[in-house]
């Protein structure tokens, strides 16, 4: 398959869909891209703010004054302009609704891939072909998987230092692992690569506790490559001789493909071998567990990984990496002694062979005969040239090697100058293209390269002053003692706020509100309500409930109903209003409002939203400083002129439902109508729930 992409084209779209210039446009900008928000953050903010009052412990009188001051800013602000046009918003919208295409990020790039979601359910399906790796499970392992790490984790407590234990004996909502592939575009027919998000996974907090005690372990071999820059400044120091061939070895599917049972042997090994005899029974029985508990979820249905590491996993790399280590050492000493460089990044390997193709063929063969999982590709060099890495070497002369940046077909622009960042997020981008390209480019090739950033910068939005040819040094910046904030980037209000911040010695944290990725539609499986948040229930007075809660909302929801079923006014107000009043409240529609992990957040941003709405909550959550009361009325303003716009549509409406009768949907009966009974409105609530 042949995929066009160049400078001013970061779209690949392999779909059926025609793409008109809009969508084109604002998909080009990249998955990274943030938009302008249509709407200003105010409780996002507000909650952050008090959250950085308290955990910071800034006393009353100076807390006063930095919310008077915020609230001030606020109460001042106005939307940014936007960042992109109405037509491209429009189109963003149009293809996130199209449930017949994805848009993913193309793996190991940034060029943006549109696929037909039946194209790439296929590529998904053929990977869980392989009966070898996965398994089809009938029910969801989520409950049975989370019992028994937590089971592990106990049965281990005094292996554990007490801050190991209280992190990882602490209960979060927990998710099943979710599979989803990136498309791997510079390879032919564009296979995925399948990635398993742990996120919130039973074994998630467990393998990065892996990960901090094996991280030492690894990584201290002659052959080990941290990144392009250490493989560079291995290969200026070696020299080529006549009869000497470069050529690059790849494993196959390395993370799917390693042979756990036989890995965890290497792995007790190398603990023993760097002394750690006392943790090695603990981290080996830890480890054993965490990759037996390798499944996810796809399209509804659950799968085991029966071999192998997932692709996703915090601790899948040092697996593949120790493994590698073993797998290599066995290789160099069983082979023909043809090797004389040998560098290896996970499981790329640069090689430089004393012989010719024919040999650099028997070798691959000698490395595909060492174990029946490990299976290896190789390239050899072309025009004395070979990629590696994101490099091009190329032999010189005197045997000494000439060195270029190469990119990979997936590469577009970086992030656009236009992208709603703050402002030292995309100086980084001109600071990092140019480093990389200094460090990366001998001085044959480094000013073609300068010149390459400048088109790309040029392109990308960006001035074109000679600031790119300059190195970049890391501003020092002011030591701050205090715990940071994190903050909504809103161009024009958040920034101010860092100003006030830095007052009280506190540094600012950005995040990018609506990020392009975030906007379309995931390829993962969603699950909704499995979020600790704070959401609102509706009623048909015209009244509302907001609640938060620690533990999923779902779960919360369903205690509500439970409360109603079995007539407990004390356990849910809620309950009470339904029992009470006869209305109907939509808990089978809930709105979540803010999702949030952080306890005191969801505190504050409950009490903002029951200030600006008229609710039946018993009690207006905790107490907030009548500072933000201003802020606060505004919002309630807005709300109040949205509700009125929004009725005013509806009139319309109305009026063609008078006009014809046979039209006005049924069911829709306001259920405290008189003629409606409290028992058989319970009596249907009931059946319903």
């Amino acid at each position: 398959m042949s995929v066009n992409l160049n400078l001013t084209n970061g779209v690949i779209n392999l779909s059926s869909i025609t793409i008109d210039e809009p969508t084109r446009s604002i998909l080009a900008k990249g998955m990274n891209f943030a938009m302008t928000p249509k709407r200003i953050p105010y409780e996002n903010i507000i909650s952050n703010i008090e959250a950085t009052i308290a955990k910071n412990n800034i006393p009353t009188e100076d807390a006063e004054t930095l919310r008077q001051d915020v609230a001030a800013i606020l109460c001042k602000s106005r939307l940014p302009k936007s960042n992109v046009t109405s037509e491209e918003r429009l189109a963003l919208l149009k293809i996130r609704n199209n449930k017949d295409v994805i848009v993913l990020k193309a793996d190991e790039g940034i060029a943006t891939v549109i696929l037909d979601v039946v194209d790439y359910d296929n590529k998904i399906r053929n990977i869980l072909a392989d009966t070898d790796t996965y398994k089809l499970v009938k029910n969801d392992p989520t409950s049975r998987e989370t019992r028994r790490i937590r089971t592990l984790i106990r049965d281990h407590q005094c292996s554990f230092t007490e801050d190991e234990y209280v992190y990882l004996s602490k209960k979060i909502i927990v998710q099943p692992p979710k599979l989803y592939g990136l498309p791997r575009v510079d390879e032919p027919n564009v296979p995925l690569r399948p990635i398993v998000s742990q996120t919130n996974a039973p074994t998630y907090s467990l393998c990065k506790y892996l990960c901090s005690k094996l991280k030492e372990i690894v990584g201290k071999t002659s052959s080990y490559v941290k990144d392009s820059r250490h493989f560079i400044d291995i290969v200026r120091n070696v020299r080529m001789e006549p009869g000497d061939i470069m050529v690059t070895f790849n494993v196959e599917s390395l993370f799917t493909s390693v042979p756990i049972k036989e890995c965890l042997c290497v792995i007790r090994e190398k603990l023993l071998e760097h002394n750690l005899h006392n943790i090695s029974d603990h981290i080996i029985d830890l480890l054993e567990n965490c990759v037996k508990g390798n499944y996810f979820l796809y399209r509804g249905k659950y799968y085991f990984q029966i071999d192998g590491v997932a692709s996703g996993s915090p601790v899948a790399p040092i697996i593949a990496n120790v493994w590698m280590e073993y797998f290599e050492k066995k290789a160099l000493s069983s082979g023909p002694p043809i090797i004389k460089l040998w560098k290896r990044r996970v499981d790329e390997i640069f090689c430089i062979i004393r012989g010719n193709e024919d040999d650099a063929r028997q070798y691959l063969g000698h490395l595909n005969s060492i174990h029946p999982k490990i299976k290896f590709t190789s390239e050899v060099e072309s025009g004395r040239s070979l990629v590696y890495l994101d490099t091009m070497v190329t032999v010189r002369y005197d045997g000494s090697f000439a060195y270029k940046l190469h990119r990979k077909l997936s590469y577009h622009p970086y992030l656009h100058a236009t992208s709603h960042h703050h402002p030292r997020y995309l100086h980084s981008v001109k600071n990092s293209l140019t480093n990389r390209a200094l460090d990366l480019c001998d001085l044959d090739h480094r000013e073609h390269e300068l010149t390459r950033i400048q088109e790309v910068l040029k392109h990308s939005g960006y001035g074109t002053s000679g600031h790119a040819y300059k190195r970049s040094t890391k501003e020092k910046r002011p030591d701050f003692d205090r715990q940071p904030a994190f903050l909504p980037y809103v161009k024009g209000i958040t920034d101010k706020i860092e100003i006030l911040l830095k007052n009280f010695s506190i540094k600012t944290m950005f995040i990018p509100m609506t990020k392009i990725s975030k906007y379309l539609r995931s390829p993962k499986d969603f699950i909704p309500f499995q979020t600790p948040g704070v959401y609102k229930v509706d009623c048909s007075c015209d009244e509302c409930y907001i609640g938060q809660t620690k533990r999923s909302i779902e779960e919360r929801i369903k205690e509500h109903k439970n409360a109603v079923k079995n007539e407990q006014k004390t356990k849910s107000a809620v309950a009470r209003h339904i029992l009470e009043t006869n209305h109907r409240v939509e808990l089978d529609n809930p709105k979540v409002l803010s999702k949030d992990k952080n306890d005191y957040r969801r505190l504050v941003r409950e009490a903002i939203e029951i200030k600006k709405h008229k609710t039946f909550n018993r009690c207006g959550g905790i107490n907030l400083s009548s500072m933000w009361d201003p802020v606060i009325n505004k919002l309630k303003k807005s709300e109040a002129t949205r509700k009125t716009l929004g009725r005013s549509d509806c009139v319309s409406v109305v009026y063609r439902k008078r006009k014809h009768p046979d039209s006005e949907s049924e069911g829709v009966r306001c259920s405290s109508h008189p003629a409606t009974t409290m028992a058989a409105t319970l009596s249907k609530f009931r059946k319903q729930i």
